[in-house]
């Protein structure tokens, strides 16, 4: 990992985590929500990109262990995790070229769902749903990993 990306790692994750200091607020009227918004890279290895699933993999697990320790509080935690977004990000001049050539959401669209996912209930939302595929990696993960690594062969 170089420096660089050891830098957004840390970055990536003390942002959250000096916001939520201030939810001592929320502790005491026993009432409110706490949004991460990750990325379904935190529930999936993406092949090249382990700098980027390591911070959000860390977010989503610190998210949970924040959902439990504040169980029954009166403030919930809600983990919001999106696919891929149509963004510049795909173009950068410096990055190698994506592997990834598959649907991609509008940022419009992604909002959408990130504002419907805080009307439900529950801790995990996927914006678009794709929580499928994370079952599925999660069913047997041996097989999504050689498929995953397949995708740089093809």
């Amino acid at each position: 990992m170089t420096d660089e990306e050891l830098h957004k790692l840390a970055h990536d994750l003390r942002t959250p985590l000096t916001v939520v200091e201030g939810f001592a607020r929320m502790l005491e009227r026993g009432e409110g929500m706490i949004v991460n918004v990750t990325s379904v890279g935190g529930r999936l290895g993406i092949i090249h990109e382990s700098a980027y699933c390591a911070s959000k993999f860390a977010l989503c697990g610190w998210s949970e262990s924040l959902a439990v320790d504040l169980h029954g509080t009166g403030i919930s935690v809600k983990l919001i995790e999106p696919g891929p977004v149509d963004t510049e990000i795909w173009d950068q001049p410096d990055n190698e070229e994506p592997i990834y050539d598959g649907p991609k959401f509008s940022p419009d669209e992604v909002a959408q769902g990130i504002l419907e996912a805080l009307g439900r209930d529950g801790f995990e939302h996927y914006v678009p749903d794709m929580k499928a595929v994370v079952d599925l990696k999660n069913a047997d993960i041996d097989r999504y990993i050689a498929g995953a690594a397949g995708m740089a062969r093809s």
